[in-house]
């Protein structure tokens, strides 16, 4: 009967409308179904180039109905049917577009034939279509995918990192197939591969690898988790002391990333992560220049530098529960102004200046005034003539502080008034309120 079934079926294939098409491989996934292993190996010859021309129709609905004709193949021949169809689709790649289609039905149908297919694709160098084969494929292997990851990832930050634009862009984009395509309960295997390469010796890597951090916290399904948001800051922390420009930025982007997918009540939350972070930064910065006045870090330097973790101690000092919690928001606040130039603070004068005038009025036990006190004395400090506009505030608020109950608030509110005086030609007025 299949001698006599399977040409019909072939010449089918042939026919100009789509529907007849999609009926013939919907009836050969129907006769495979009922067919015995020999039968079907006995018909090789017919079988499978009809179901390989079926999977690279250029009409969807035909590309499903073969999927489905490729499913019962694979359940009655196994792997000896796809050594016979997926080798053809990965050489018809270059050439032919639709190969790609019918590689994704495949893997729709069989996603563990993706171990057949991933070594061919990822192996480097990786071109451009096959970056662009992988993206593709991720986004319907699914569950088949984590498996892979230390096969694929590290071929494609590397491919990030080439000097031809396109093979960048290409790699880029299968990335963040890949990223998102993880089920959420293998996201922590993917987080592995990108930590790795973050801490690859070549420099382009480790770019690649923080650009992906940045997209790993925006779009991966599984990233939702207090752990990893604090494992992400302190990895881009250790690149913001790096040697490369490029992995400067991406990192620092990449900061900026993963601290907006943190909302406004909880960023309080992470003030003790940044603090810590900031600091060891700030002693790589020291241990590679003893001899430096003060301790710039690299990424703080690039324009907007503060922008990434700025809003962490801000809205810990306005917002924690604790007055500890302000205290250490404030001294954070400090430290981070302390770790940039006057040219990338100029742009967070005014975000930073007016609220800690508010909120330094506010009843606060002296440890949390005396901090912010410090702040402020930091950013006059570090912003000079930024701050001229703050002047007349800034002058009434230290004045009341140095009223204070207590000692340490009227000594903190001494030395800023002494730098804010550098920034006021007339001091007739204050010496009036003295």
């Amino acid at each position: 009967v299949l001698s006599s079934v399977l040409p019909i079926l072939r010449d089918g294939l042939s026919s100009e409308v789509a529907e007849h098409r999609e009926g013939v491989a919907l009836g050969l996934a129907e006769v495979l179904s009922a067919a015995t292993q020999g039968q079907i190996a006995a018909h090789y010859d017919v079988i499978i180039p009809t179901v390989r021309d079926a999977l690279c129709d250029d009409d969807k609905s035909v590309r499903d109905a073969a999927g489905k004709a490729f499913d019962m193949l694979f359940q009655h021949a196994g792997g000896d049917a796809a050594a016979r169809i997926v080798p053809e689709l990965l050489e018809q790649l270059d050439a032919n577009p639709l190969a790609l289609e019918g590689l994704k039905q495949v893997l729709k149908a069989q996603p563990k034939i993706l171990a057949t297919v991933l070594p061919n694709l990822a192996k480097p160098p990786l071109t451009i279509s096959g970056a662009r084969t992988l993206g593709a494929l991720a986004e319907v292997a699914g569950s088949a995918l984590p498996p892979h990851l230390p096969l694929l990832m590290p071929p494609l930050m590397d491919a990030m990192a080439d000097a031809d634009e396109e093979s960048r862009v290409a790699a880029s984009s299968a990335a963040s197939a890949v990223i998102v395509s993880v089920p959420e309960t293998s996201s922590h295997l993917l987080l592995n591969e990108i930590k790795q390469g973050m801490a690859h010796e070549r420099a382009g890597c480790r770019a690649a690898a923080a650009k992906l951090a940045g997209e790993y916290a925006k779009n991966a399904p599984g990233f939702d988790d207090e752990h990893e948001t604090e494992v992400l800051i302190k990895r881009l922390f250790e690149l913001f002391t790096d040697d490369d420009e490029d992995v400067l930025l991406a990192a620092w982007t990449a900061m900026g990333d993963v601290t907006s997918t943190i909302s406004r009540q909880e960023l309080p939350d992470y003030v003790e992560c940044v603090a810590k972070s900031l600091t060891m930064a700030r002693d790589r910065v020291r241990r590679k220049d003893k001899l430096a006045r003060e301790y710039i870090v690299p990424a703080l330097r690039l324009p907007k530098g503060l922008a990434p973790i700025v809003q962490i101690f801000l809205q810990g000092v306005l917002s924690a529960e604790s007055s500890e919690q302000r205290e250490s928001a404030a001294r954070g606040l400090t430290l981070a102004v302390s770790s940039t130039d006057s040219a990338a603070l100029k742009a967070h004068v005014i975000a930073i200046t007016g609220p800690l005038i508010r909120v330094v009025g506010d009843k606060h036990p002296s440890a949390v005034k005396s901090a912010i006190l410090e702040s402020l004395a930091a950013l006059i400090n570090k912003g000079g003539v930024a701050l001229k506009p703050f002047v007349p505030q800034l002058q009434t608020t230290f004045v009341k502080c140095l009223s204070d109950a207590h000692m340490s608030v009227r000594v903190s509110a001494a030395s800023a008034l002494g730098l804010l005086m550098t920034l006021q030609t007339r001091v007739d007025a204050l010496a009036s309120d003295l």
